[in-house]
Formats: structure tokens, C-alpha cells, sequence
């Protein structure tokens, strides 16, 4: 799989805030439109290992009935999460014409940042120490940090900073931390490319073939809490696969970013095989920071809680992403009544390439019309 250059590529996923959101202008609509045309990308395509059969049709016809004319370069799943009797949830998924698996011709930019965070905080978790740990980063030539776990995630999260990515990554290590993302079925994902524009001042944290930071290489960490030390070597490791993303860049999917919400939001109701190693405190660092309002990037929540008539506490957790031109969400929403769901999106061009399919996608959820 060769994933294209980051400039042709960027992604909004949808993962909610809480509480009402704005008023939102009418999608353009008309008569009923004729089916889409454009080819579904189905055979592997129509499956992915954690929501199993993905039904590639049931979007574009809602879409076609209410004469919403979708942009050129879109994309979306929808999950309906059901519970058993026990509580126990179960998926049924549908998405834009096969678009839910693509990795390969966009760019998720900061939607990728879920994975830092959950994967660090799983990693530090397993080494007995909780969000309070201090986390020392020795770079050599440039200057030693230290910042503690929960504000690296929450600044990774919230107000999406680059560096706060980066040393995530940095203190599980690049392969490591693609190993447990094979691990956890997201089997479109491979992250390679650092964003920060500090690994830019040292050139030991640049790929010389391209120009632009590089996850393979990351300095010594010294994490520390109360009594207990442990402590990484610097790490300079290259992936096996270099051509996996096109210039050592980041790869996912729409439905590789609902897995990871999804284990993060029903942690507690899914069978033990399928949590993160969590502590209470792990979960509610990860949970807190996605259902926490941004200052912006919330164009999917607000057009999905739109659609769904702004019900009061109405609850949403996401994680968006926004560069060259590529805007992508990934959300979870709880309803009131109990409902609820996944939604992942991205389209191109624009931060507001999303706001009118999403109004939309809230509308037909309310309906029940996905089938």
C-alpha cells in the first residue's frame, strides 16, 4: 500500500463536544437526486476487523433522496452502536461508497493524534505509573523538557499541539508504537512523520530524504512518579516498509480512527480482549480531554448536533484534523434516549468542507434511516 503525498491529502474525523452547538445553514438540496455513480471501492474494502461487514451504499442513497450533491472529494463512515441485554455493544457499519478504508489518497494531519495519546498513556500504564508521571526528554545538542503525562495529552487533544504529538510518540518509540496499532486492528494505520517544527532546529530529528521530522528517531526519556524511575534509551529505528507512506508520512483510515474512539468512549462495556490497558485515571484523562469544546474545528459536531435537533445533553467525543486543505473528524455521539453512535468524515478542500454532509448525517441518524 503506498499512501500519496501529504499535499494531496487531509482529513476530517468527528469525535463530539459537549453541549449545543450553533446555528447551521441549509445543505443545498433539490428534488431527489439519481444514485451516485462514481464506483464503490469495495471487496477487502467492505470489512475491517474490529466493525466487521461495511455496507457501502445505504449513505450515498440518503444522500441521493434528500438531493444533497456531495462533494467530489469525500469521505464518511457511520457506525450504529446496539447494545445487548447485557450491555454489551455491537456494530453496524455504513460508509460513503466504500471511502471508510481509504489511506492511501489523503492526509488526517492532526485526527492521528488520538493514537499518540492513547497508545503513550496505554504504554506508561503498563509500567505502573498514571498521568501524574513526569516524563523527561534529553535532547542532546537542543534542550531537556519535562512535562508531565496528562498535560501532554490534553495539549495533544485539546488544542491539538504538534510538539505535544511528537514526544507521545517519542516515549513509546516509532516501532513499538506501530506495533501496538497493528495490535489493536487498525490495519490501514502507519505513522512515521513528526509535525512539531522544533524537531526542525536539530537535525537529528529530520529525515534527510525529505526535509520534514521524523518519528524514527527520538531521544532518551526518563519517566519519573513518587518512588519509581524507568528509563528509554534514545531510539533511532526505521520502518521495514519505507514505502508504506509516501514521504515518511502519516497513514489511516476513516475506520482505523473510529476503532480508537470506540475503545476509548465504551472501554468499560467491551469484552476484556478488546480494551486498552487502562487505569480509571488513563480512561478518564482520554475521555475528559476528547468531550472538551475547541476553540475551533468543531464544523462536524456542531453540523451533526444540528441535524439531531440540539437535544440538551446531547454528548460528543472527537478528534479533528485540518492541513493542507483536508479536514477530517472523528466522533462519537451519545444521544439522550440512549442512542448512539460513530461518525468519521473528511473532504477537501476547506475547513468547512464537512459542515453541510454532516447537517445531514445528523438529520438521517434522527430519522433511524441507515438500514
Amino acid at each position: 500500500m503506498v499512501c500519496l503525498e501529504p499535499w494531496r491529502a487531509l482529513v476530517v474525523l468527528v469525535v463530539i463536544a459537549l453541549g449545543c452547538r450553533g446555528a447551521q445553514k441549509e445543505p443545498e438540496s433539490a428534488a431527489p437526486l439519481p444514485p451516485d455513480t462514481r464506483p464503490a471501492k469495495i471487496s477487502s474494502r467492505d470489512h475491517h476487523p474490529f466493525f466487521g461487514t461495511i455496507e457501502p451504499h445505504a449513505i450515498s442513497r440518503a444522500f441521493g433522496e434528500r438531493g444533497f450533491r456531495v462533494p467530489e472529494r469525500f469521505k464518511a463512515l457511520v457506525v450504529r452502536v446496539e447494545r445487548s441485554a447485557e450491555g454489551r455493544p455491537t456494530f453496524r457499519a455504513f460508509d460513503y461508497l466504500g471511502t471508510s478504508r481509504d489511506c492511501d489518497d489523503w492526509w488526517p494531519a492532526s485526527s492521528v493524534k488520538l493514537y499518540a495519546a492513547a497508545v503513550a498513556v496505554e504504554h506508561l500504564s503498563d509500567r505502573g505509573f498514571t498521568p501524574r508521571a513526569m516524563i523527561t526528554y534529553y535532547y542532546p545538542k537542543f534542550s531537556t523538557v519535562a512535562e508531565s503525562l496528562a498535560s501532554l495529552v490534553n495539549k495533544a487533544l485539546i488544542p491539538s499541539d504538534n510538539t505535544a504529538f511528537d514526544r507521545l510518540v517519542q516515549l513509546v518509540g516509532m516501532t513499538a508504537f506501530n506495533d501496538r496499532l497493528a495490535e489493536l486492528d487498525q490495519p490501514d494505520t502507519y505513522m512515521m512523520r513528526a509535525y512539531s517544527p522544533d524537531n526542525l532546529k536539530h537535525h537529528e530529528y529530520v529525515d534527510p530524504g525529505h526535509g520534514k521530522g521524523s518519528l524514527c528517531l527520538a531521544p532518551p526519556v526518563l519517566v519519573r512518579e513518587n518512588a519509581q524511575e524507568d528509563y528509554f534509551q534514545d531510539q533511532r529505528t526505521f520502518p521495514a516498509d519505507e514505502t508504506r507512506c509516501a514521504e515518511h508520512g502519516n497513514c489511516t483510515s476513516l475506520a482505523d480512527l473510529a476503532t480508537m474512539i470506540a475503545r476509548v468512549v465504551l472501554h468499560d462495556s467491551l469484552p476484556e480482549a478488546d480494551r486498552l490497558r487502562l487505569t480509571p485515571e488513563g480512561l478518564d484523562l482520554l475521555q475528559g480531554a476528547l468531550a472538551t469544546r475547541r476553540t475551533r474545528g468543531n464544523g462536524v459536531v456542531d453540523g451533526l448536533a444540528a441535524g439531531l435537533g440540539n437535544p440538551p445533553d446531547l454528548r460528543m467525543y472527537h478528534k479533528a484534523g485540518y492541513a493542507n486543505q483536508w479536514f477530517s473528524d472523528a466522533v462519537f455521539v451519545r444521544h439522550p434516549d440512549g442512542r448512539e453512535w460513530i461518525v468519521a468524515m473528511a473532504g477537501h478542500p476547506g475547513r468547512d468542507i464537512l459542515n453541510d454532509g454532516a447537517l445531514l448525517v445528523g438529520r438521517i441518524l434522527d430519522a433511524n434511516d441507515l438500514e
